[in-house]
């Protein structure tokens, strides 16, 4: 079986030295530093046609393989004991237990970075710094970080008192927190944010080895048991891979108003939530992805809505919540203080306005309640509400307006008896409504006037001085005209 393999994949045989420093090969595709401390040996099999049939004691040293479809290496034939496994910088407890388990393990180069490192630690050489531990802990992170150089940030909330926040950045290894317990949910947890060094971004996240549910921020963790210990991997890579684009999250700056944005993978499998809070955040995605959002905000504070780009998603967007990325961009949150605005309006002649306002109910969800307009009315802002401007009895409805704008003008040679419009209370809210009236045909004028009748299309029909409407309009067809501004309908 040996031989087989040996026809496919070259063997170095690792000899253990004390950090004996070697020399530094051209890359031409991918290279692989390899560091070596203590007393023990081990093989190690790759695969590269072009380097031919090569076998030397290894000692630290940088070795260049020069196909660039080369990525994968594998350790077998250990002795001595291995007391760590570092792979690019960061110790592997993954790769530690398989060599100590079955005698052999795999080494992946990350793609696109074209190189890696590998250092093997056996027993007296340099042993790995064990953390002090405390007699007691509610958390144990055991923190790597592969490919690149990330922050990770936590925060979860005091016991005691419950609505204290615990906030910090954890360091590599062992990271022991306490106090952590939950009362109202009965367990112990905590939120991770992973934010990638310049130049890197955040690839995968793991939790004791399984992808997390957030591909880089807010990451959720929750344990029943005191004393839980758990291992996150953070995996980083240079650079946005091709095809890819950034999405960034600008910070509120207010303290739990925050915004999300739910990002599916390039194959469409899973979604990814991305949490901004107090920090700026980088996600990536890529070319022709999409995102949806939502948010949370307390009481204090009001959302109008997302900004992409410096514009409102709902006029970037067909349906106003999806967005497809073609380019880099910048998200912000766009809000406001939370006031309470007077709703006023001016008493119309000849017709009557009715408002309404939207309040959630438990079974009916979002439903319109009645508003009395009383003196000092005032609506909560981002409260949706509905006013019915409708003309009494022998008027018509010509205008509406809200703050001073004409929401609605009727056409001079129609009549219109009611008009509906909805909005948001972002400021105090001006009603009025004009109306005319309409004149019938047995009407009577205060005393002899001159009058002017119009056909609808205001043709000139009669000038005359008269008492009424009637004798105006006396001998006329049947149908509608126009008297002094006034429309008169002749039976």
């Amino acid at each position: 079986m040996l031989k087989n393999l040996l026809n496919s994949f070259k063997a170095l045989t690792l000899v253990a030295v004390s950090m004996v420093s070697g020399g530094t090969l051209h890359a031409q595709g991918y290279t692989l530093d390899v560091e070596i401390t203590g007393e023990g040996s081990a093989e190690l099999f790759y695969y590269d046609y072009s380097i031919g049939n090569l076998t030397e004691n290894l000692e630290t040293k940088t070795y260049t393989f020069s196909v660039d479809f080369f990525n994968s290496l594998m350790i077998q034939n250990v002795e001595g004991e291995l007391l760590s496994v570092e792979i690019n910088g960061t110790a592997s407890e993954t790769a530690l237990q398989e060599i100590k388990e079955s005698g052999k393990t795999s080494f992946t180069i990350p793609e696109d970075t074209k190189a890696g490192s590998l250092k093997l630690v056996f027993e007296g050489g340099e042993e790995p710094s064990e953390p002090e531990v405390p007699e007691e802990y509610d958390m144990a992170i055991n923190l790597t970080v592969e490919g690149g150089e990330a922050e990770v940030s936590y925060w979860y909330y005091l016991a005691d008192p419950l609505d204290e926040k615990q906030e910090g950045v954890l360091a590599a290894g062992m990271n022991y927190l306490d106090n952590m317990w939950n009362s109202t949910s009965n367990h112990y947890h905590i939120y991770l944010a992973a934010t990638a060094a310049d130049g890197y971004v955040v690839k995968e996240v793991y939790v004791d080895e399984l992808p997390t549910s957030y591909s880089s921020d807010n990451i959720f963790i929750q344990r029943d048991d005191k004393g839980a210990e758990v291992n996150v991997r953070v995996v980083c890579e240079e650079t946005l891979p091709e095809g890819y684009h950034t999405i960034t999250l600008k910070s509120t700056g207010v303290e739990s108003l925050s915004y999300y944005i739910n990002v599916p993978n390039k194959e469409m499998t899973q979604t990814s939530a991305h949490f901004s809070g107090t920090e700026d955040v980088v996600v990536p995605i890529h070319d022709g992805g999409y995102f949806t959002w939502n948010y949370s905000a307390p009481l204090d504070y009001t959302v109008r809505g997302l900004l992409v780009n410096g514009q409102p998603l709902k006029e970037v967007s067909e349906d106003g919540q999806t967005y497809v990325v073609k380019s880099d961009v910048v998200l912000e949150l766009d809000y406001v203080v939370t006031e309470y605005c007077e709703v006023t309006y001016e008493e119309p002649v000849g017709g009557k306005m009715y408002v309404e306002y939207q309040e959630y109910d438990l079974e009916a969800g979002y439903v319109y309640l009645p508003l009395d307009l009383e003196p000092g009315t005032t609506l909560m802002t981002g409260t949706n509400y509905r006013v019915t401007f409708e003309a009494a009895e022998d008027y018509a409805l010509t205008a509406a307006y809200v703050n001073d704008e004409k929401v609605f003008e009727a056409d001079a040679a129609d009549e219109e008896y009611e008009y509906t419009y909805e909005g948001t209370v972002w400021g105090p809210v001006a009603l009025k409504m004009e109306t005319k009236a309409i004149m019938s045909v047995d009407e009577a004028v205060a005393e002899p006037v001159e009058m002017h009748v119009y056909s609808i299309d205001g043709v000139l029909v009669r000038s005359c001085v008269a008492e009424t409407v009637d004798e105006a309009v006396s001998g006329l067809a049947q149908g509608l005209y126009i008297v002094n501004g006034q429309k008169v309908v002749v039976r």
